[in-house]
């Protein structure tokens, strides 16, 4: 189901040539992600409280408080991920002082990239964060995840991971910032979506010292 919610969503955005280089990446796509985690037990209050953030599952998805920020979140290559929000997953959304969105974030708990990365099931995986380039320099991303755990530590969960690739280094301090701690280097190759034929996991200090990162 999901492959040919993906195929459908991007014939419909980007005709037969999307379609075919999204064919081309299913045969085999190689890729290296970074894995943080953070304890989720006794988190500060919120020092400087965002203008307000809505939270979005299944319990409230649906509902009109929220179908504003649902069509601005659920276009192009996030559409798929309205069906995990529907299910078990979560989405985040920072608005600014108008209303406008200026940053969201998910919440997953069943996909096929916690086997990739190595998170257990029961971990909320935090991916596909986004801030909007007019809202950016603010600090938004850092504060979002910051009312994300304390969230997610209100809901009963113990820890949660993020994750981001090797080359964005913006998401890196941010995360940082944020309070999560480096825990693996991976690089992995799949082929139609699902099967992993290799996977290489490389400790995050290593990773650190290789490529003489700070963050």
């Amino acid at each position: 189901m999901f492959a040919i919610d993906r195929l459908t969503t991007e014939f419909r955005q980007r005709g037969l040539p999307g379609l075919g280089r999204l064919l081309l990446t299913c045969l085999a796509r190689r890729r290296e992600d970074l894995l943080f985690d953070i304890g989720l037990t006794g988190l500060p209050d919120a020092a400087d409280p965002l203008p307000r953030v809505v939270f979005i599952d299944r319990a409230n998805v649906g509902d009109a408080s929220v179908a504003a920020v649902a069509r601005q979140v659920f276009v192009g290559d996030n559409v798929p991920y309205r069906a995990g929000v529907e299910s078990s997953d979560m989405l985040c959304a920072v608005l600014d002082s108008q209303g406008a969105l200026a940053c969201y974030g998910f919440v997953l708990f069943r996909t096929h990239y916690k086997r990739i990365l190595g998170v257990a099931d029961d971990v909320p995986l935090i991916a596909n964060c986004f801030t909007v380039p007019a809202a950016r320099g603010r600090g938004l991303y850092v504060r979002m995840l910051r009312d994300l755990c304390r969230e997610l530590a209100r809901r009963g969960h113990t820890r949660a991971a993020i994750s981001c690739e090797p080359g964005n280094v913006a998401s890196r301090r941010g995360i940082a910032r944020a309070g999560f701690s480096g825990l693996t280097h991976i690089r992995s190759t799949t082929i139609l979506w699902r099967l992993i034929v290799a996977r290489r996991v490389q400790r995050y200090a290593l990773w650190q010292l290789a490529n003489g990162s700070a963050t």
